[in-house]
């Protein structure tokens, strides 16, 4: 098990110890497991010290990127160049507004900087960082009740579409199944 040193932190204080095979990372500094490179960076969300991850194996770019409810320079320039891309559109904007189960201030904090993208946002940075050699995106952490699968796909297509990157093969993960295995060469 990996983490950062204020999750680490947080994890201890919430259980009042921690894993014996934990092995601390910092932000910024890339780190080795076999053959592969785990290049962590930060991300804004409302969690003790949140990454990102850009993982490096023999030539090939994966970039993880859930739990953030705004796109920073550091994610954009971490996910440029990948071969495929994991992530987060969480909720519908419309749908979570119209949600009557959610009080407001729930609301706002999902919509904000802290919070989580929505498809449209997801959309507009896969269509920003998509290239030629992009060959599959997942789109991750799809609410149950804000979101649907059809509507993060159609955005995140709609958005690759107006980009020229119908290439781009795309799936949504999901939330209680193992998701099909992704080969990238």
């Amino acid at each position: 098990m990996n983490a950062n040193r204020l999750t680490a932190g947080a994890i201890h204080e919430a259980s009042g110890s921690l894993p014996n095979n934990l092995q601390l990372f910092s932000n910024g500094d890339p780190f080795s497991v076999a053959d592969i490179t785990i290049n962590p960076f930060s991300v804004l969300h409302d969690a003790i010290d949140p990454v990102g991850f850009e993982i490096l194996c023999n030539g090939v770019k994966v970039t993880v990127a859930t739990d953030l409810g705004f796109v920073t320079r550091l994610v954009r320039e971490r996910m440029k160049g990948s071969d495929c891309v994991i992530i987060e559109a969480n909720h519908d904007v419309n749908l979570l507004k119209q949600d009557t189960h959610r009080p407001w201030s729930l609301k706002q904090r999902i919509l904000g900087k802290t919070g989580h993208l929505s498809n449209d946002s997801a959309g507009r940075l896969l269509a920003e960082i998509a290239h030629e050699r992009l060959a599959k995106v997942v789109l991750a952490h799809i609410s149950r009740e804000c979101n649907t699968p059809a509507l993060a796909e159609s955005a995140a297509r709609k958005y690759l579409a107006k980009a020229g990157m119908n290439h781009i093969a795309l799936t949504v993960a999901k939330q209680h199944e193992v998701s099909e295995m992704i080969e990238l060469s």
